[in-house]
């Protein structure tokens, strides 16, 4: 469950069960002193405790405490975790990855027979309910185009071996390493090979859509492949706008056109009918000031307000109706949005991304320089700045964001902030409140050296951690 940030957390201890008090404060006390040594003298989370026939208790806590609970180990070779989702109706876990062989023999590997994993997992006792290659590799020359557009760098393809020297503060994207390896070494690229994958899932009532630069897709909860969608480019997605009476009809889906040839196919934003084969029923392009395409990276839905937020690549904030029509336009990042959370009340947005691209021509990784701070915006007030509020890790800056539900005698519109670097943490901000060592909330993970954050979701009280080595956390 999630926690007040001004308590102290109750953590089940090892061994004889005793208990320990949560760190808050200064996070620079959360690392080995001299350099990136081991985190195993400070981690946060409690062994996993389990009970009968395994499944995971959780230690006494008070009510938004973090503490581990369970964790489960998909069937994705070990490939870095690209998206998650929970299905409340039928207690599931979606799980993606990046793309990978799906063949067992080597004959195949270099053939082209790469996919990205959709996995199906029981949140009550882990049980695997269905594997399946959810998506196909994109092509080489989309790809280029997408990762361009994320972060600058044009020649990406092929993910040859090599060993390069990263700028420390970079954050790394988990795309052609099975690892995010330490910002001070020189990165081995021999390790495992993925390139972007299913980079949203967006639950159903028992289907699931999936974006990817290679496609969109519905399947059904056992994976079955229901519709398919050949546009390509597509990085982000979200449920279109609906009322509470209905369930979801239409989902909007934007990246950056690399196949144009067709109907509404060189536009960066699509709304499309979910019970007619995912047919484009509106469409919107977008352009920067020099009336260069720009890509969406990230979209948000605000239902009771109607309306979607597109994060896009140039750094804005597009604020649309239902009809997919500017409402509002608002800068925010210089280098492109990596992430972006509505509250539940639909009044604020909070965003992370890059301060800058890399524009280096000879790079064969992906990595960007992230923005350190998180903008949240006052959906009222979008005519002023947003509010930066600093991110409490002194080894990582923030990539994921997202607003945790509200909880009874807590502040409302509770932030959660993830670093997707090595080391980088998560904390929990109450937005526009001073951030100081009694109101910060700032703690590690239990994760392998080099191991980082890729994806966050919420599971009713919990949250869902998926990482850089394929594995999927709950706490």
């Amino acid at each position: 469950g999630m926690y007040d940030q001004s308590a102290y957390g109750v953590l089940g201890g090892g061994g004889g069960g005793g208990q320990q008090e949560m760190m808050i404060g200064d996070p620079s006390s959360y690392y080995a002193q001299g350099g990136y040594g081991d985190y195993s003298q400070h981690q946060h989370y409690a062994p996993q405790v389990t009970v009968g026939d395994g499944y995971p208790a959780a230690p006494a806590a008070k009510d938004g405490t973090f503490y581990a609970h369970g964790e489960i180990a998909p069937q994705i070779s070990g490939y870095p975790v690209s998206a998650l989702a929970y299905d409340a109706s039928y207690q599931a876990m979606y799980i993606a990855s990046t793309t990978q062989s799906t063949s067992s023999s080597t004959r195949w590997t270099r053939g082209g027979h790469r996919a990205s994993m959709l996995v199906t997992h029981d949140t009550v006792d882990g049980m695997l309910y269905s594997s399946v290659a959810g998506h196909p590799e994109a092509s080489t020359s989309t790809l280029q185009t997408v990762y361009e557009c994320m972060f600058g760098i044009p020649k990406t393809i092929p993910m040859q071996s090599s060993r390069q020297r990263i700028p420390p503060h970079a954050y790394r994207a988990p795309f052609g390493s099975s690892q995010v390896e330490a910002p001070t070494t020189v990165v081995d690229d021999s390790i495992k090979h993925g390139h972007m994958g299913i980079t949203t899932i967006l639950p159903l009532d028992g289907y699931a859509a999936t974006v990817s630069p290679a496609a969109v897709r519905i399947h059904a909860h056992g994976g079955m492949q229901v519709h398919d969608f050949d546009i390509e480019g597509m990085m982000s997605g979200t449920i279109h706008p609906h009322s509470d009476q209905g369930g979801p009809t239409h989902i909007s889906v934007g990246g950056i056109p690399c196949n144009p040839a067709g109907k509404h196919r060189e536009q960066e934003l699509h709304c499309m009918d979910i019970w007619q084969g995912l047919r484009i029923v509106s469409s919107r392009s977008f352009k920067d000031r020099y009336e260069k395409k720009v890509g969406v990276t990230a979209l948000a839905t605000s239902h009771d307000r109607g309306s979607i937020v597109a994060g896009c690549s140039d750094g804005h904030l597009r604020l649309l109706d239902g009809s997919l029509r500017e409402v509002a336009t608002v800068k925010c990042h210089k280098g492109g949005v990596s992430s972006m959370s509505i509250s539940a009340d639909g009044m604020l947005i909070a965003t992370t991304g890059f301060s800058s691209r890399v524009k280096g021509k000879d790079s064969n990784i992906l990595y960007a320089f992230p923005d350190p701070t998180v903008f949240i915006y006052d959906i009222r007030r979008l005519g002023q700045a947003g509010i930066p509020h600093p991110f409490a890790g002194v080894r990582g800056s923030p990539h994921h964001v997202a607003f945790l539900p509200n909880l009874t005698g807590l502040a409302s519109n509770r932030l959660l902030v993830g670093s997707g670097q090595w080391g980088g943490g998560l904390q929990v901000m109450v937005p526009f409140e001073a951030q100081d060592d009694k109101s910060t909330s700032f703690f590690i993970p239990s994760l392998e050296q080099g191991e980082a954050i890729s994806a966050m979701a919420q599971v009713e009280g919990d949250l869902a951690l998926g990482t850089t080595l394929g594995r999927v956390f709950f706490s």
